[in-house]
């Protein structure tokens, strides 16, 4: 269609030239099979008076003489039948004519009614819908508006089509408009709400059921609140680490990150308590409901720093030392204490000290650590000692006298440590050394394909008596007669 004052191309839909302003005159749309057989009916009918007319138009009869008169009347028979049939079935023919063409006038005007209806408008915006003709749906929908003065069904299809035709904004004011006219218009409030849906404005969609007042309309939609979820621990520093819990009253899902990135739905899904080590981390937190609808996200911070325990206190001194004695270590931290004896470094992995030590025989570098349940060591203490006792028997002399007893109850096979039961080995060592009264004993361990058995012999350095040895509760030895 072209501007008939410019000719510049109209737009479908458009009721007025973008080029000059002019307004366009909207000329109903007739079917062509009506028009012609309009045409074809109003024709016959004009045909079919024509007739009836000229039949009266005839030139009216000379009188007669009374002779002439009575000589015809005896000439002229009476009118025949027939031309009285022919006569009654032109008069049907011209009232069949009129009827039809009331029938047509009267068809006509409906249909002209019919397209300044809502209805008509409303089914040519349907149908532009489904052509994805939203612009052109707009338009009949609010010509429907207008033709319906107002009603409210076409007032929620024309809202509908704003949105669809990317008017939002126009939707929404209308059904705002709605709202604010009859606040208890449910339909208004899902319509609204299936709007923000589609442009997933979930925040809109909570402010707005949150702006209801307690009743059925809030009970109804109360499923398209979505609150964010709650944090367990305030944000914030701490010294040790760190377990969070994120909660949410509602029935949905969590979602969470950990980078400080924003939470998505495609972010981890919240099952369990967060762990939050050392280091600063940034959580972002939100709740989607049963509804899919996102709550706002809420993001804290927590700074861990975990703490460096002190050294623990190790006695006695580094020195040389004639008779055996224990070494201890003490701590007021928070954390267990790990040693060594061979004067590396202590990690989780060494011996965890339990209470005073037997001193090492001969030349020896000890280290203690405390270690917290975070792994965090402190600096070792070191310890150097040298002891060196007087004794008769040797620490190898004790060791074999110690076997000789094991293979005569048969514990053992031989002096390898073979046994019947078992495909691996014992061993015997002897380290270390301590002070009973006024005995000095040998410290021999047992251990299997390395590892340690928790059984000990002692052996007196000056006698050679045999002895099982345990390691009681307040960090002594206590010794029984072995044989």
């Amino acid at each position: 269609m072209v501007c008939p004052k410019c000719g510049t191309e109209i737009r479908e839909g458009h009721l007025y030239c973008e080029s000059c302003g002019y307004e366009i005159q909207i000329v109903p749309e007739f079917e062509p099979e009506l028009e012609d057989s309009l045409h074809a009916a109003m024709q016959g009918m004009v045909q079919s008076v024509a007739v009836t007319g000229e039949e009266k138009l005839e030139e009216p009869p000379v009188p007669l003489k009374k002779k002439e008169k009575r000589e015809i009347d005896v000439l002229i028979p009476l009118a025949h039948p027939a031309n009285e049939m022919r006569k009654k079935g032109k008069r049907k023919k011209v009232i069949a004519a009129l009827c039809m063409g009331v029938l047509i006038i009267a068809s006509f005007s409906g249909f002209l009614w019919y397209q300044y209806s809502p209805d008509f408008q409303i089914e040519k915006a349907m149908t532009a819908t489904k052509e994805r003709k939203y612009e052109e749906a707009v338009f009949h929908l609010e010509r429907a508006f207008e033709l319906s003065q107002g009603n409210e069904e076409v007032m929620y299809l024309l809202g509908e089509a704003y949105a669809r035709a990317g008017k939002e904004e126009m939707a929404v004011d209308l059904l705002m408009d709605l709202i604010e006219e009859n606040p208890e218009n449910i339909e208004a409030y899902k319509k609204l709400i299936s709007i923000y849906e589609l442009e997933k404005r979930h925040e809109k969609i909570h402010n707005l059921v949150a702006s209801i007042g307690e009743g059925n309309i809030k009970e109804e939609l109360i499923d398209y609140l979505s609150h964010p979820p709650q944090f367990s621990i305030e944000e914030g520093s701490y010294k040790e680490e760190l377990s969070l819990k994120l909660t949410s009253e509602q029935e949905g899902s969590i979602y969470y990150t950990m980078d400080g990135g924003k939470a998505t739905e495609n972010s981890m899904k919240y099952e369990s308590p967060i762990p939050i080590k050392e280091g600063i981390h940034v959580i972002s937190a939100i709740f989607v409901s049963e509804k899919g609808i996102v709550s706002k996200s809420v993001e804290k911070t927590y700074k861990v720093e975990l703490a460096i325990p002190l050294p623990p206190v190790v006695t006695p001194a580094s020195g040389i030392y004639a008779k055996p004695v224990y070494i201890k270590a003490d701590t007021e931290e928070e954390g267990e204490i790990y040693y060594t004896l061979d004067g590396t470094e202590p990690t989780k992995e060494s011996k965890r000290y339990l209470g005073p030590i037997p001193m090492p025989l001969g030349a020896s570098k000890v280290k203690f650590s405390v270690i917290t349940k975070y792994g965090k060591a402190s600096k070792a203490t070191e310890a150097n000692y040298h002891l060196n006792v007087a004794a008769l028997v040797s620490p190898e002399t004790a060791v074999l006298a110690i076997k000789n007893m094991l293979i005569a109850k048969g514990e053992i096979l031989d002096y390898a440590g073979h046994t019947t039961d078992l495909s691996g080995v014992y061993e015997y060592g002897c380290n270390l050394a301590v002070s009973e009264g006024a005995r000095n004993y040998y410290i021999i361990e047992e251990r299997y394909n390395g590892t340690e058995t928790g059984k000990t012999y002692a052996v007196d350095m000056m006698s050679g008596e045999l002895f099982a040895a345990v390691y009681n509760r307040i960090g002594k030895f206590e010794f029984t007669i072995f044989y």
